[in-house]
């Protein structure tokens, strides 16, 4: 009898915690300030769909390998210029496809023994980056790829 009250107990107590939770998740109200991040992350906070022309990257480690052995670790931050300006939401929802498109292209150029020796802010290296960026946004839509900055240091040793 002892188990059976103690069993009742806990169902009670698990159906009752699942079902709060089930509302506080599905079927409250947000509250005012959540629905105004929400907003502030589109970009409409008022209806005003603020534009940018400029599409900030997140800063890029690259490791830079000749014969098999890390030579140096490169930052780099890059900006994409539209030629059009877009839609904060828009920008938020290309980045990261943008992004990583970015970066499997500086792999594969950093590769190069040539741009190795001329330097890393090579022309070059910015064609390349406008052409990958065309790719994923359409043709004729990247004006040019700033870069931010570049910065280096070289690999630890134990």
């Amino acid at each position: 009898m002892k188990r059976l009250v103690i069993l009742i107990v806990i169902v009670l107590l698990v159906a009752g915690g699942g079902g709060g939770a089930a509302w506080w998740f599905l079927l409250r109200e947000a509250p005012v300030d959540e629905v105004a991040e929400l907003n502030d992350e589109l970009g409409e906070e008022t209806g005003d769909f603020a534009r940018k022309r400029f599409v900030e990257l997140e800063p890029m480690v690259l490791p830079i390998i000749r014969e098999g052995q890390v030579t140096l670790h490169l930052t780099i931050v890059l900006a994409v210029e539209l030629t059009t300006p877009m839609a904060k939401f828009e920008i938020a929802r290309i980045q990261r496809p943008l992004r990583d498109a970015i970066l499997s292209e500086l792999h594969a150029v950093y590769a190069l023994r040539y741009i190795q020796e001329k330097g890393f802010d090579h022309p070059i290296v910015r064609e390349r980056l406008i052409r990958v960026s065309e790719r994923i946004l359409g043709a004729g839509e990247v004006k040019s790829v700033a870069v931010r900055k570049i910065g280096s240091q070289a690999p630890l040793r134990s």
